[in-house]
């Protein structure tokens, strides 16, 4: 009897819901392969541009497919990162020095996964030619357990009770800012050397938006963020843009020949330019960067279509008539004399010298006595002055993208923030750089607020021109960039009938231009364009940042940003659990109040909006289910040093509470040393909290229970009982 194809489930059918569920990008794998394939009319096929950022989920039948996860940007902004130890001898150490709870393994070693705020160059470590560890991110992509191997022909499987399908990527920890130095020292503990595999051409199927680790990494980037500088110069064959927000272009590769033996005049236009999808000719699958395309349709050699981008990316700011005006100076000004000293100019003194005049270059004092100095004016009382620079800081994955968004709406409505009233409603310009879906953030906290209609908050995600120069000063093209601002924040002004009250930048390292970031000068420098940028607009300015290593010391690098800020808000620690109590203290405010807090829980929240969508060339608005996180403000103001999260039980501690209450009701046994002398078995609250879903593994209700043994609970010396301690 024949088998309908389309009936067998696999691996992939019955995983692919939950790991997608949590945020993770993944697709078919081919039967006894490790290569993305998909099934179609009745056979599997290599899929194309399976690296593709927007690809959606393959939802029909998979017969027999495993599955994997697209490693880089995911949808929640965050890079997937996988650590690929392919040696039993490495991975012994690695699993002690560089761990992290979700991992898997396979035929050796083990992968474990991370997330990362900023791309990660995938890399190669060999010893005598042989890859003993890789680092896997943009590119790239790893199967999944269970998915049979194709080798040892045994299920892949996860190393603990953490997995894809109950621990969203989120929660996944940040990949260590020193993790070279920790690949280094595990690699000498294991007494091993290693050679870094050298650079290789962008592989097949590349859609050209992968890492760039050469010395021409900025390069590629600007002209991936800035198409319509160069795209056109190149005279491409039947080239033209695309209907749509962002440049995206499309022409004929004529380089090389038609893979069907079409005239040029007939072919199709296969290549595709993007700057969010990158380059990619889908008549071959052949992925470039800007450089290599620049190379193949001039056509040109590395160096020279390097300058001829430089040329269009970085046009100069000196004009021609400048240049001669410069020349005709030097023609003009006397020969200097080899022999004459070369002292520097002084001010002639003077025989009667002005003592008022020279008193006021002091500035304004207090004296002891005098009243106290006012509070400066505050947009948010305590938290937000109306002008000036002061920064958000906190560790990675502290949610202070999400703190921005909820400050924006807050100005943008005259709502509350942090429990306090906005004193003075107004525009919101958001500069957001890290890609993190800012526009769907605000959007779910604006709704999360129940807000109607279009509060005036405005995003924007190009890169502007950096903050320092060569000198170590603020370049002329950021002042021009904040001058050209200022235009559409007047227009924005007059449109909306209120001025612009708030502009935050998310991160400030995108644009601050940092060659040496511990450098006095620089963090100075990057503080005064920040403050140009405030008195042009007339508003305060908020920039993200993150603490260094050691977090108690404040934002990383130098000490001006903290000595220079008009004011630091800073985030608590790094918690894994999501239903943890957080709070957003004030580190510094100038003439006000300082290490006080406000406590906040992050809630999960979804909410239905409208997206563009490009169909036949038409742009169309449907329907879009959104999944977002959402801040909810809680209690009074505090002093920081209090342990606010120690006073009540966390939300999921709460409903665990209330698991082992309902069971103390039906299933208590006897037990003396108990208040009531009455008690549950572990196993069976374990059992409920899983059953209820109120813990995602048996790892967590761990953890939990850890937290509120003394607290909240009582446990036997053994661990089998417990019982509840609050009435």
């Amino acid at each position: 009897m024949l088998t309908n194809p389309f009936l067998p489930t696999s691996v992939y059918d019955h995983h692919r819901t939950p790991y997608d569920a949590n945020g993770y990008a993944v697709h078919p794998i081919g039967p006894d392969s490790k290569v993305p394939m998909v099934f179609k009319d009745g056979e599997y096929v290599k899929m194309v541009a399976w690296q593709d950022q927007n690809r959606t989920m393959v939802t029909t039948p998979q017969p027999g497919a495993g599955i994997g996860v697209r490693l880089g940007r995911q949808r929640c902004g965050l890079y997937l990162v996988a650590m690929d130890w392919d040696d039993d001898k490495l991975s012994d150490v690695a699993m002690t020095r560089f761990p992290s709870p979700v991992a898997k393994v396979g035929q050796r070693g083990h992968t474990t996964f991370f997330v990362s705020r900023v791309d990660i160059a995938p890399k190669n470590y060999l010893l005598n030619g042989t890859c003993r560890l890789q680092v896997l991110g943009t590119g790239q992509q790893t199967v999944l357990p269970p998915t049979v191997h194709k080798d040892t022909k045994e299920p892949y499987w996860w190393l603990g009770d953490y997995t894809f399908a109950n621990v969203k990527i989120e929660n996944l920890p940040e990949l260590p800012e020193n993790h070279l130095e920790l690949i280094d020292e595990i690699f000498r503990e294991a007494g091993m050397t290693y050679d870094v595999e050298p650079e290789k051409p962008a592989p097949e199927n590349s859609n050209g938006s992968g890492y760039d680790d050469s010395p021409y990494a900025q390069l590629n980037n600007d002209a991936l963020r800035n198409l319509s500088a160069w795209v056109p110069d190149l005279n491409l064959y039947r080239c033209h843009r695309k209907v749509g927000r962002y440049p995206t272009y499309e022409a004929v590769a004529t380089w090389r020949p038609s893979t069907t033996g079409r005239p040029n005049e007939e072919r199709k236009l296969n290549l595709q330019i993007s700057g969010g999808k990158g380059i990619m000719d889908f008549g071959t699958m052949q992925g470039y960067s800007p450089i290599n395309l620049v190379m193949v349709a001039l056509p040109c050699d590395r160096s020279t279509a390097i300058g001829w981008l430089q040329e269009r990316l970085y046009p100069s700011t000196v004009s021609d008539a400048g240049l001669d005006k410069l020349v005709d100076a030097l023609k003009e000004a006397p020969e200097p004399q080899d022999d004459a000293p070369k002292a520097e100019a002084e001010e002639p003194e003077t025989d009667a010298p002005n003592e008022d005049e020279l008193a006021k270059l002091l500035g304004p004092y207090w004296d002891y006595g005098d009243p106290l100095p006012e509070q400066i004016p505050m947009l948010i009382p305590h938290f937000v002055p109306t002008t000036g620079v002061g920064y958000l800081g906190g560790e990675w994955g502290t949610f202070k993208t999400f703190i921005l968004n909820d400050m924006a709406v807050a100005v943008a409505t005259r709502g509350l923030f942090a429990g306090q009233q906005v004193a003075e409603c107004g525009c919101v310009i958001q500069l957001e750089l890290e890609g993190s879906q800012n526009e769907v953030r605000v959007t779910g906290a604006g709704t999360a607020r129940g807000i109607q209609g279009k509060p005036p908050i405005r995003v924007f995600t190009q890169l502007p021109p950096k903050i320092l120069g060569a000198n170590k000063r603020v370049t002329p093209e950021w002042k021009k960039w904040c001058r050209g601002m200022k235009v559409l924040a007047d227009r924005m002004a007059n449109d909306r009938g209120m001025p612009v009250r708030l502009f935050t930048i998310d991160p400030v390292n995108t644009v601050a231009g940092w060659t040496d970031e511990q450098s006095s000068a620089e963090g100075q420098a990057v503080y005064e364009g920040l403050l140009y940028l405030s008195q042009m607009l007339g508003c305060v300015v908020v920039a993200a940042d993150h603490y260094g290593k050691a977090p108690g010391q404040g934002l990383r690098g130098t000490s001006v940003k903290e000595t220079a800020a008009l004011f630091i808000l800073g985030t608590s620690k790094r918690d894994s659990d999501l239903a943890a109590r957080r709070f957003l203290e004030i580190r510094k405010m100038k003439n006000g109040r300082q290490n006080i807090a406000m406590d906040f829980f992050m809630d999960e929240f979804s909410f239905t909006a409208l997206r563009k969508v490009e169909k036949d060339g038409v742009e169309t608005l449907e329907p879009m289910d959104v999944k977002t996180l959402a801040v909810r403000w809680d209690g009074e103001l505090h002093p920081t040093e209090e342990r606010r999260d120690s006073d009540a039980p966390t939300p999921q501690q709460h409903q665990m509470l209330i698991a082992l209450k309902a069971l103390m009701r039906s299933s208590a046994v006897e037990f003396p040393e108990a208040p009531t002398r009455e008690a549950v078995t572990t196993k069976d609250w374990e059992a409920k909290c899983l059953a209820d879903k109120i813990c995602a593994s048996k790892g967590a209700f761990k953890n939990q229970k850890s937290a509120m043994k003394g607290k909240f609970v009582g446990v036997s010396a053994s661990g089998e009982l417990v019982w509840f301690l609050l009435g």
